[in-house]
């Protein structure tokens, strides 16, 4: 889920610097004031969907670690241990066993964690379908912050209210460009298969490849 200000398209310029909540001179006071952008969700949606795999570097792809089969360890011979408890300081008898046990264990949980990651790598490198974006204001409307907000006011002093309403305003305004409502924007990024997520009902969606398999496609390594 990305929740970010910006628009369904390119810029030509939205570099900016924000100091105590004010826009200032991008080089005015350098290192105190916050540097930011507008996103492009329509270069993040292509970049989703694949578009980017053909440009990426030959660095190693960070997934690969996830997929390669781990080697078991194997279980430490028992035959030294017992050699060693007829030393002084040595392991007691049935140590051996104990330690081989754990040994198993181990390894069996380190397998199993190896299979999850590797799912988990799979789901990442499915198809994949990308929801909106959306305004924020849409989106929270649909999560029902309207009557979160009325059971919330009903339980609040009149101050306490007029504050809720008075921020519930602030999040969901579209009527101007400088209403949070529109200027930020909601995209979720989900398995092809999937249904639509919650607060993108009816949101228009985009279905293709994820930039890993892609690249597998063609033969790439990211």
């Amino acid at each position: 889920l990305v929740v970010d200000y910006g628009r369904d398209g390119p810029y030509s310029d939205s570099l900016m610097a924000i100091k105590q909540h004010k826009g200032v001179q991008v080089l005015d006071e350098p290192g105190s004031a916050d540097l930011s952008a507008w996103v492009d969700f329509g270069a993040l949606r292509h970049a989703s969907l694949g578009a980017a795999a053909a440009a990426a570097a030959t660095s190693r792809n960070p997934l690969s670690d996830l997929t390669a089969p781990r080697a078991t360890p194997a279980a430490p011979s028992a035959q030294p241990k017992t050699i060693l408890t007829t030393l002084p300081g040595a392991t007691a008898p049935g140590a051996a066993g104990q330690d081989a046990a754990a040994t198993a264990e181990q390894a069996a949980a380190e397998a199993a964690a190896g299979a999850g990651a590797g799912a988990a790598a799979k789901t990442l490198a499915g198809p994949v379908a990308v929801w909106g974006p959306v305004p924020q204001g849409s989106f929270l409307l649909q999560l029902g912050m309207a009557q979160r907000l009325e059971v919330l006011a009903q339980r609040a002093s009149p101050e306490q209210a007029a504050a809720l309403r008075t921020g519930f305003e602030r999040l969901t305004d579209e009527g101007s460009d400088k209403g949070m409502g529109r200027t930020y924007q909601v995209m979720a990024i989900t398995p092809k298969s999937a249904p639509a997520p919650a607060g993108f009902e009816g949101a228009k969606h985009a279905e293709g490849a994820s930039p890993l398999a892609v690249a597998k496609q063609a033969d790439i390594q990211l």
